[in-house]
């Protein structure tokens, strides 16, 4: 596949990325070296949402991108001697942007500024390397121990996709201390042991302290000073987060719940 023409699709086709907190994209021919087809998902359903066509244009080293997202507006891209390529839009709605990859072939959509031959990115969404079902965990070690944090052990290294754009990941950020980040719109979580008895969960803002207690189904359960709760637990293909009620230290009713899906470790034998 000529780069010089294709730019980073020379990289990108037959493969999926996917962002943390947004769309799964997967690139393939519709016709070998002159149609590439550009499938972007919802990460959490699976369902297509739509799909991008793009061409090389009447010019090497241009590509025309037709988007039915907006209703078939078309971008013109130019593919820079960096492999890059940057796209205007044609019409009124010029909407700049470019693609780009790392050197692992990770692709950056950064929309931009252009203002006489300068180009100013002003917001990057990074992606990632996936297959059909979502994000490829990162690796782990060492592994977390089901009988210290159950549930845990299982979603660490896991990076999941909610609805509504939004996506939740944990790892390792030291010694018997996790991380739970849940992107930009929520506060990053420190998870740790509660002096060998349970876990402990904190964002670093005054008084947010929860307390955990491992359930024998695995599930942990939260509480924090105002005595609310939450549970942290695994159905199925997916991670759950809901409001529950306690009574006397059991889960006696389950509330308002938020689920993410992707891949998820095994449970222990």
């Amino acid at each position: 596949m000529d780069a010089a023409t294709w730019g980073p699709y020379a990289r990108l086709v037959d493969h999926t990325q996917q962002s943390d907190a947004g769309y799964r994209v997967n690139w393939h021919w519709a016709e070998p070296g002159r149609k590439l087809l550009e499938d972007w998902y919802d990460p959490y359903t699976g369902e297509l949402s739509y799909t991008t066509t793009i061409v090389p244009g009447t010019q090497r080293g241009q590509l025309v991108l037709d988007s039915p997202k907006f209703g078939h507006k078309q971008w013109l891209g130019t593919v820079a001697p960096d492999g890059s390529v940057l796209y205007i839009g044609v019409g009124m709605m010029k909407a700049p942007y470019r693609v780009q990859l790392d050197n692992d072939g990770r692709m950056a959509m950064a929309f931009v500024r252009i203002k006489g031959d300068e180009v100013t990115e002003n917001f990057i969404t990074q992606y990632d390397h996936a297959d059909a079902k979502g994000l490829i965990p990162r690796p782990v070690a060492p592994a977390a121990d089901p009988k210290t944090w159950g549930v845990y052990a299982r979603l660490l290294g896991a990076r999941l996709a909610g609805k509504a754009s939004t996506g939740i990941s944990w790892r390792w950020m030291g010694d018997n201390v996790m991380l739970q980040d849940r992107g930009f719109l929520y506060p990053k979580m420190q998870i740790d042991l509660d002096g060998g008895n349970g876990l402990r969960m904190i964002s670093g803002r005054p008084g947010e302290v929860w307390t955990g207690r491992v359930a024998p189904d695995g599930s942990v359960v939260w509480t924090d000073r105002k005595h609310d709760s939450l549970r942290m637990r695994i159905d199925g293909v997916d991670a759950v987060i809901d409001r529950v009620t306690l009574q006397d230290g059991v889960v006696v009713k389950s509330g308002s719940e938020e689920r993410f899906r992707g891949h998820i470790g095994a449970a222990p034998l």
